[in-house]
Formats: structure tokens, C-alpha cells, sequence
């Protein structure tokens, strides 16, 4: 029977564990001298003038040589990192077998055909919120082409001519929810305003919390009138004519008033013009 090594009893000369190992040391403390921890007798050889440096000029020939970043293979523009030639995930664009090839209109047909009533693999799968957030941070800054945005436009406006007037407005809410809708600093200026004028008769409706006909009026009277505020920006509403809006909603029975935003530099004049709104 062979007998057991005498250090492995002897407690570990670094921690003073018991060794389960037949090294001098215990495992925690093998793992340690690995990541720079010496032993004595290293520690004297290190520490000796230019032995450092010799070391360094015999492993020399054995160290990795990083070539300098180069421009991606594929052709997409980008600098692939050090050593590499493409990007991660471009080479399949290099070497894709259906590259510069297009399909016949008959077999286009022909794969719609196979394709149809099939189910989408991912149909009922969600992604962890680990795998959205490194795939938010991949495309993060990343400018769209022209050819990715008119893809973009045209499937948003056929998902939303698929929808109901309440899926609609359901999408509008939570798309405001997610901005954070606030009110700008003009809106807030007059909303101060209004609650000065009429207490607790007026709320702040623009970040969609009311919805008319598709459209979200910045201020809504919430003391039994149907009244409502739209406070026009002098730039984002340059080409905007306030009749129409005032038409549109009169059609639901409110009335509405038009105040633009260089009118707030004559607060008198403001006053006048909602305290008249209010009497009609």
C-alpha cells in the first residue's frame, strides 16, 4: 500500500489550512501563486538586478505578436479588433454562399408556398433581460441606413393599420410611458399659471394619460367642462394651422384654445385670453 506523502499532513505554510493536495501548499493558496503570489525562493531570483529583464528577453520569441486593428473584411467599413479580420458575426457576410445571388421570382414562390401557415420559431419565446440589454448595447449609436428606416416605416404603419382604436391608444401610452413624457418647461410655466387662475380645474394631459380622436391635448379641463388647452411650440408647430385642431375636437362636442409659445412673454395678455375661454 503506498503510503500518503508526509507535507500533504502538515498544515499549509501560507494559510495554515490542512493540504488536500500533494503540493507544498493548500489548493486555495496553488491558485494564489499562480496569479503572482512567489514562493522564497522565486521571490530571491525575481528580485535580483536584471534578472527581470533577461527573463523577459528569453520569452520574448514565445509572445503573442498582435497585429494593428485593420478594416473589417466584409466590406461594412468598421475596424475589426487587433489580430482579427472581421468583426463578429461579418465573416458569414464574406463568405455567405447566397452572396450577390438573387432568387427567381418562381422560387420565391415557391419558398412562400413551403413557408406559409408554418410557425415562427420564436413565436411565444421571449429574450431574458440580460440578451435585450447586450442586444440594446450592441446597436446602440449605431445610424440606420435609409434603406433600414423606410423598412422600419413601412412595417410600423402596417402593424398600426392592423390594430383597434383601443390597441391604438394602448400603444400610444405605453410608447409614452417608456419616453417618460414630462412636461417641457413653457407647458410647466403655464400649468403653474392655470392653477393660479383655477385650482385643481386643470391637468396636464400631453404625455397621453387622454386621448381624442388619435391625439393627446396638452391640457384638459377636470371640472366637468369640455375644455381643453393646446400650447403651441413656435418651432415644432411653425406649419401647423390651429384651426384644424380646434375643428377636430369640436367634433366630439370641446371647445378648444390655441396659445402659442412666444404669447407667454405677455402673461396679461394670457390671462385675458383663458379667463374669456373660460366664460364661453
Amino acid at each position: 500500500m503506498r503510503k500518503a506523502c508526509k507535507h500533504k499532513k502538515d498544515p499549509c505554510p501560507i494559510c495554515g489550512k490542512p493540504k488536500k493536495t500533494c503540493s507544498k501548499v493548500c489548493g486555495e493558496c496553488w491558485d494564489l501563486n499562480k496569479n503572482g503570489i512567489r514562493s522564497k525562493k522565486a521571490k530571491k531570483f525575481w528580485s535580483k538586478p536584471g534578472y527581470k529583464e533577461k527573463m523577459s528577453k528569453i520569452m520574448d520569441p514565445y509572445k503573442r505578436k498582435v497585429s494593428p486593428p485593420i478594416q473589417c473584411k466584409c466590406g461594412c467599413g468598421e475596424m475589426a479588433n487587433p489580430g482579427n479580420k472581421f468583426i463578429h458575426g461579418h465573416n458569414s457576410r464574406h463568405n455567405h454562399p447566397m452572396k450577390g445571388k438573387t432568387l427567381s421570382d418562381e422560387m420565391k414562390e415557391r419558398l412562400r408556398e413551403i413557408n406559409t401557415g408554418k410557425k415562427s420559431p420564436m413565436k411565444g419565446k421571449k429574450f431574458s433581460k440580460e440578451i435585450c440589454k447586450r442586444m440594446s448595447d450592441a446597436h446602440m449609436g449605431k445610424p440606420l441606413s435609409e434603406k433600414q428606416k423606410a423598412a422600419l416605416k413601412k412595417s410600423s404603419k402596417a402593424a398600426w393599420a392592423r390594430k383597434t382604436k383601443k390597441e391604438r391608444d394602448e400603444w400610444r401610452k405605453a410608447i409614452a410611458k417608456g419616453l417618460n413624457l414630462k412636461p417641457n418647461k413653457p407647458e410647466r410655466l403655464f400649468l403653474k399659471l392655470l392653477n393660479k387662475l383655477y385650482p385643481n380645474e386643470w391637468k396636464f394631459t400631453g404625455d397621453f394619460s387622454f386621448i381624442l380622436n388619435g391625439k393627446s391635448p396638452d391640457f384638459a379641463n377636470c371640472n366637468g367642462q369640455k375644455k381643453l388647452i393646446e400650447l403651441y411650440g413656435d418651432y415644432w408647430h411653425r406649419n401647423d394651422d390651429p384651426q384644424d385642431r380646434i375643428d377636430e375636437f369640436a367634433q366630439f362636442g370641446y371647445k378648444t384654445l390655441v396659445i402659442w409659445e412666444n404669447e407667454l412673454k405677455n402673461i396679461d395678455r394670457v390671462i385675458k385670453r383663458v379667463n374669456k375661454f373660460m366664460v364661453i
